[in-house]
């Protein structure tokens, strides 16, 4: 797994490296509250500086420090790659990596260790806290709101390959977005009670002003996050209602399909579907099918003539009727790209947004049943990428099937 792609061992460095720097950066914390016993030199605990200049210089003083060891074993893993698996080695990846892995999860880490030591101020019970609280976290409940809570991010797909990119990109983005300014509002926040009486009366309340700021931000990303999830469980459950509408119908013939296909600038696909369509019932019936959601039909034509057509979701109803035995050619002229959420229907809520779906070891690789990008298409008929008057789903839970001659150019 260290030799498939070239992100594998750039993510392992970070991914054990963020377990370090948990431990360290508890320590580090922990350690200042050494400072603040009264002492004899307690007189002499007193500067012009204020203390939000205090706090702001502690907390980049370790953030330099860790940054720093974090360069050294990304420098140390370098080497190792170099070494070991030159052909799987790109420099980018491990850069890519800080920025978004090891470096909002130090800042969350400073973040909270701050703000709880400053509210426990007793070393033992500060440590302790921080153990627990940082474990659960990373490792009890990091599977909970698909992962949003782990500042680690072992649970959201975090895997590149260089053939098709980062799987939910978005997800993973908006995940690490919300613990960095999680982690800006929560040191904002450690300045309020810190030990030592503030320059300036009013200076908790500008504070907890500022800090609202980010905490807010952070909010909004985390909302953005959990709906993006929420939104794919209703959009499935709308097109499992749409098939249901029509699972009892009678369908029409579709003798043979000729596919005529064309890549589009933005990577979408443009195509003409030309079929022979076949009446094999005793009765007159419409002629109906589905496609892909987010593919959209610029005209349909039948024996020549362009008809009207209406659309619900992936069901494509034409306003014309076929009687018993009657033979048409239906012509269907569409492009877009594929909703990746429409396929696979029969799949569980559970399954289809389970973290281990598609996992090995600390790998997620995430989880895309199609492709549609610039130079790359990989489209199975679970998608619905041309017109089929029997789905790849049925609400009685087995797949009909519909024998049909196809040519593809």
């Amino acid at each position: 797994s260290s030799q498939a792609l070239a992100s594998s061992i750039p993510f392992k460095s970070a991914y054990y490296f963020n377990l370090i720097q948990l431990l360290l950066v508890v320590s580090l914390v922990v350690n200042d509250l050494r400072k603040y016993k009264i002492g004899t030199k307690e007189a002499l605990y007193s500067h012009p500086q204020s203390n939000r200049e205090i706090v702001t210089g502690n907390f980049l003083g370790k953030l330099l420090v860790v940054t720093l060891l974090n360069g050294l074993a990304f420098a140390v893993s370098i080497v190792i790659n170099l070494v070991l698996y030159s052909h799987s080695f790109d420099l980018s990846y491990y850069l890519f990596y800080w920025i978004t892995l090891t470096f909002p999860t130090l800042v969350y880490f400073l973040g909270f260790s701050g703000f709880m030591i400053r509210w426990v101020r007793n070393s033992g019970m500060s440590l302790i806290l921080l153990v627990l609280i940082f474990s659960g976290l990373t490792f009890g409940t990091a599977h909970l709101l698909h992962g949003l809570l782990d500042p680690c991010a072992r649970y959201v797909p975090n895997m590149f390959s260089d053939f098709t990119g980062h799987v939910n990109f978005g997800s993973y983005i908006l995940q690490r977005i919300f613990i960095l300014f999680f982690g800006i509002g929560l040191a904002i926040l450690a300045v309020i009670p810190y030990p030592r009486i503030h320059n300036n009366e009013r200076a908790k309340f500008r504070l907890a002003c500022v800090a609202l700021f980010p905490l807010l931000f952070a909010g909004g990303f985390a909302i953005i996050y959990s709906c993006g999830f929420q939104s794919i469980s209703d959009e499935r459950e709308a097109f499992r209602a749409v098939y249901s509408k029509f699972a009892q119908r009678k369908v029409l013939k579709i003798v043979d399909n000729q596919l005529y296909l064309k890549e589009t600038e933005n990577g979408g696909i443009s195509v003409t579907s030309r079929m022979r369509v076949e009446n094999r019932e005793n009765e007159a019936l419409p002629l109906f099918f589905y496609l892909n959601p987010r593919l959209v039909i610029s005209s349909i034509i039948m024996d020549g003539k362009t008809v009207t057509f209406q659309r619900d979701l992936q069901v494509v109803l034409v306003d014309k009727e076929l009687a018993s035995g009657e033979i048409t050619e239906v012509v269907v002229n569409y492009e877009g790209k594929i909703d990746n959420s429409f396929c696979f229907l029969d799949v569980s809520k559970e399954k289809y947004i389970s973290p281990m779906v598609n996992t090995i070891d600390i790998y997620r690789f995430g989880y895309t049943p199609a492709f549609c990008q610039k130079e790359y298409k990989l489209l199975t008929p679970e998608c619905v990428w041309y017109p089929v008057s029997v789905p790849p789903y049925d609400t009685f839970g087995f797949r009909r099937s519909m024998f049909t001659r196809y040519r593809l150019e």
